[in-house]
């Protein structure tokens, strides 16, 4: 879907961008988030182990309360620190589980915005129809080896609907897991579909739990990123490999390489800063205060 974009976006673009080249980025930004993903549910169809919305919702039940609804969507795009944001993520849970996911599509295209949603992809054949008319920018499908088959089947159908759809798979990549990543590429190929993403692990700790640390891919794990990039190699020009990045031994483990780009908000306006702490919490800031997303924390965590 092409976007054009407004005086606002471009302007609030213009400014990130000055930040970047010119090296001058301060504790405190002077734009908005280009990219605003919405957490439109914490309800989920699955039970993954090792899933960060299981974690939360396990620890606190009562976020499954906070579906977001159509006018409090409406509002949040209207909102100052929103409105110039260029990209907006329907992110869950199972963002298909909403009722109203549609209604949200439709609308923050008609905001100007890019809109697309991670899922599990086993709502696919349910909303098939509908998710040939959307407009999503891209659909991004997250595999998991127990039920492979059902969504290669439900991407199958929906390719078949609507050829030109872009729909790019999604896994993680950990060292030992390399055969599943490589699964992961036969996968997409047979598919033909866009992409594959291959993502680093996510430690929903922030960091805190050892154990999850040795799943992350590091910069000086040579081993598995020759591997990866082999494998890279090895598909080129056949499909689109994205690769995960890999954590410096110096650097957050949360993986957070978007401070100055994007995060995440639920109903609340509650922030998450980056993918790789959750829950969203009242210390971490609230993106509709009159301090956005330049809380104390974003400042000295972005330092």
């Amino acid at each position: 879907m092409a976007l054009r974009p407004t005086l606002g976006q471009m302007w609030n673009v213009g400014k990130y961008s000055w930040r970047y080249f010119t090296d001058t980025f301060s504790e405190r930004v002077s734009h908005t988030p280009l990219s605003v993903g919405f957490v439109i549910t914490y309800k989920c169809n699955r039970s993954c182990e090792g899933c960060y919305i299981k974690s939360i919702v396990k620890d606190d039940p009562e976020l499954l309360k906070l579906d977001m609804d159509v006018d409090r969507f409406v509002e949040m795009l209207n909102h100052k620190s929103i409105k110039n944001c260029f990209r907006v993520p329907l992110i869950g849970g199972e963002p298909l589980l909403h009722k109203n996911f549609f209604d949200f599509v439709e609308i923050a295209s008609r905001h100007k915005k890019l809109v697309y949603t991670f899922t599990n992809g086993l709502l696919i054949e349910r909303h098939k129809e509908q998710l040939a008319k959307a407009q999503l920018d891209t659909l991004r499908v997250s595999l998991y080896d127990d039920v492979l088959e059902e969504q290669k089947r439900n991407v199958k159908k929906l390719l078949s609907a609507k050829p030109d759809y872009n729909v790019y798979l999604s896994t993680w990549a950990t060292p030992n897991k390399m055969k599943e990543v490589e699964r992961a590429v036969e996968t997409a190929l047979e598919l033909g579909v866009s992409g594959l993403n291959i993502q680093n692990y996510m430690p929903h700790s922030g960091g805190k739990d050892l154990n999850e640390l040795n799943l992350l891919i590091w910069e000086d794990d040579a081993k598995t990123l020759d591997r990866l990039q082999a494998l890279k190699k090895e598909v080129a020009g056949r499909l689109s490999l994205t690769l995960p990045v890999p954590i410096p031994r110096k650097g957050h483990p949360a993986q957070c390489i978007c401070l100055s780009t994007m995060l995440y908000v639920d109903k609340r306006g509650l922030i998450v800063p980056c993918p790789g702490i959750w829950p969203p919490k009242k210390e971490y800031g609230n993106l509709l205060g009159e301090e956005g997303w330049n809380s104390t924390f974003m400042m000295e965590f972005s330092t």
